[in-house]
């Protein structure tokens, strides 16, 4: 077995990405233990074409959703430091796991989800979910 890895440095000028990472919104701690609630959706959300999960954001708390062919979960976690207006955006399940775990203080827009790490940044566009009637 042969494994090898190739490294290029390039000296040329990269895109300006400084724009993605500026969002305007509101900035909330995400309990912890987000993450179970998302995994636990994940089962049902992964049945489907795509994989996301639903995060409804409301003053006090967070409602998260899978659903799937077989059916659904959904769980509300307390988030007493929101009290913001309603939000709800789709997630790629894993996506929102692994930030958690690394960061859970983002900066929410209504197009926007933004982690700043300190010696990182992550920045992701939401899908915006038109409400069910």
């Amino acid at each position: 077995k042969l494994s090898y890895s190739v490294c290029k440095n390039v000296s040329d000028t990269y895109m300006d990405l400084t724009k993605c990472f500026e969002v305007e919104g509101d900035r909330i701690i995400l309990p912890k233990s987000i993450s179970e609630a998302v995994d636990s959706a994940e089962v049902f959300s992964s049945e489907e074409n795509e994989n996301y999960v639903t995060i409804e954001l409301v003053k006090g708390s967070v409602r998260i959703t899978g659903k799937g062919v077989t059916g659904k979960h959904q769980e509300v976690k307390k988030m007493p430091s929101y009290d913001g207006p309603n939000k709800t955006f789709h997630v790629i399940p894993q996506l929102i796991i692994e930030l958690v775990k690394r960061h859970n203080e983002v900066t929410i827009s209504d197009s926007q989800l933004l982690v700043n790490g300190g010696k990182w940044m992550y920045a992701v566009y939401l899908e915006k979910v038109e409400s069910e009637k």
